[in-house]
C-alpha cells in the first residue's frame, strides 16, 4: 500500500478524487429545457367555471397534446395568479419536470375575488 503524504488524509484524497471525477461524468449531459418541452407537448385552454353560488372562477388547463389516452389531473387553486393569461405559455406547468414528462394534466385556478376570478376574496373562513 502506498503511504499517504503527511499533509493529506484518506478523506481529503477522496474529496479531491470526487472533485475531479464527478464533473467529467456529467460533461456530456444535456440540460432539459422545460420551457421548450412545455411548448412542444402541452396545449393551453382558459375557462370560466361557474360555482354553485353563480360565481365564475378563472381556470387554466394545461393538457398534453397527445389525446390518445387518459391522464391524471393535478388541480391547484391559488390567490397568487395562475398566469400568464392569454396565449402565452409559462416556462413550466407543473411542480416538477418529472410530472410534465409523465403526462399529467395541470389545472390552475384563481380563487374567488383574486386576479381574473369573480366574487369576494376571503382569506380565512
Amino acid at each position: 500500500m502506498i503511504p499517504f503524504p503527511h499533509f493529506a488524509t484518506k478523506k481529503t484524497c477522496l474529496y479531491i478524487l470526487l472533485l475531479i471525477l464527478v464533473p467529467s461524468m456529467f460533461a456530456n449531459a444535456q440540460p432539459i429545457d422545460r420551457a421548450r418541452y412545455v411548448k412542444e407537448n402541452y396545449q393551453k385552454q382558459e375557462h370560466r367555471i361557474k360555482m354553485r353560488d353563480g360565481v365564475e372562477l378563472h381556470t387554466v388547463v394545461y393538457a398534453p397534446k397527445d389525446a390518445s389516452q387518459k391522464y391524471p389531473i393535478l388541480l391547484n387553486r391559488t390567490p397568487y395568479s395562475c398566469g400568464p393569461y392569454g396565449a402565452e405559455m409559462p416556462r413550466s406547468v407543473g411542480p416538477s419536470g418529472y410530472l410534465e414528462r409523465d403526462g399529467y394534466i395541470f389545472v390552475k385556478q384563481d380563487v374567488r375575488g383574486r386576479w381574473n376570478s369573480a366574487g369576494t376574496f376571503d382569506n380565512m373562513r
